[in-house]
């Protein structure tokens, strides 16, 4: 992920891509479920990530397949300060 600018970007952009969690989602619910019940256009996230669209839904598939997003619109907290250093890099160099 450190070095998977791909990815990164993905991780960025999921926050912003609009989705429709559905009324029958429960806290009791696996991730699986999770991802089941919520409605949202993959090729949005890959659109907003400025990626063309098979690397981007590769990266995003990666990012789901590894619980680095969440159907929430989250994303896993390492991930965040990996992408934080990255545009603090990016800034000052």
């Amino acid at each position: 992920m450190v070095q998977d600018k791909a990815l990164q970007r993905i991780l960025a952009v999921w926050p912003m891509v609009r989705r429709e969690e559905l009324p029958w989602v429960t806290a009791d619910m696996s991730l699986a479920d999770l991802w089941g019940a919520v409605r949202f256009d993959e090729r949005e996230a890959v659109e907003f990530s400025g990626l063309p669209s098979g690397v981007g839904i590769s990266a995003f598939r990666r990012a789901k397949g590894l619980k680095l997003i969440y159907p929430d619109g989250s994303v896993h907290q390492y991930a965040k300060l990996v992408l934080q250093k990255a545009v603090k890099d990016a800034l000052s160099g």
